[in-house]
């Protein structure tokens, strides 16, 4: 056996070891509270509730944009002489190239698909996101009919309902009896002018 596959047992037996004392001793939710600033950060690191994803793809995403920036720019004075050569012609020839074109072609075009794709990426990263909220809210609050539970509300449309709700009713029977008023009023009125033209009239 050597000297590598005896290191390989011995780095596996304690890798074992240090996950099931890490299943026991920090990611239970009951010892949450209970750990320090660096088990913490481990549990954090290792468990679900935290996506690294996310950090890596915007450190991705802006490393590309300014790489691609820079690319286009330095495109922009890159010129290459080649030389060609036949035998059997035997002549020689040689013509520069620009590469100025893929340089405007990547200086505008890149950051805009470089940020097209990171938002589809973050599109789902988000809703991960939001699941894994609800799924905390509901397990905080011990919540056993996720149907039937009140999800978190923001603040401002939670006033904004409140506002709503302390408005006066509509009341129809005082609304009716107030048009109903006018009516008789405009009849009456209208009765007062007819007389008053029969008495012109006589």
């Amino acid at each position: 056996m050597g000297y590598i596959s005896v290191v390989s047992i011995i780095a596996t037996i304690l890798a074992l070891a240090a996950t099931i004392v890490m299943f026991i001793l920090v990611f239970p939710q009951k010892r949450k509270d209970k750990l320090n600033g660096f088990f913490k950060t481990v549990r954090k690191l290792l468990s679900s509730e935290y996506l690294l994803i996310e950090k890596i793809l915007h450190f991705l995403y802006v490393f590309s944009t300014i790489l691609s920036i820079l690319l286009g720019v330095l495109m922009l004075f890159w010129f290459e002489t080649r030389y060609s050569y036949s035998y059997y012609y035997d002549y020689s020839s040689s013509y520069t190239r620009w590469y100025g074109y893929y340089g405007i072609t990547l200086l505008v075009f890149g950051p805009i698909m470089l940020r097209v794709i990171y938002e589809i990426f973050m599109m789902f990263i988000n809703l991960v996101k939001n699941t894994m909220d609800i799924r905390n809210h509901l397990i905080n609050n011990k919540v056993s009919d996720p149907f039937n539970a009140e999800l978190p509300v923001n603040e401002e449309s939670a006033k904004s309902e409140q506002k709503a709700s302390a408005a006066p009713a509509f009341d129809r029977e005082a609304f009716l009896n107030r048009q109903a008023f006018r009516q008789s009023q405009e009849n009456a009125e209208d009765g007062n002018e007819e007389e008053n033209s029969d008495d012109t009239q006589e």
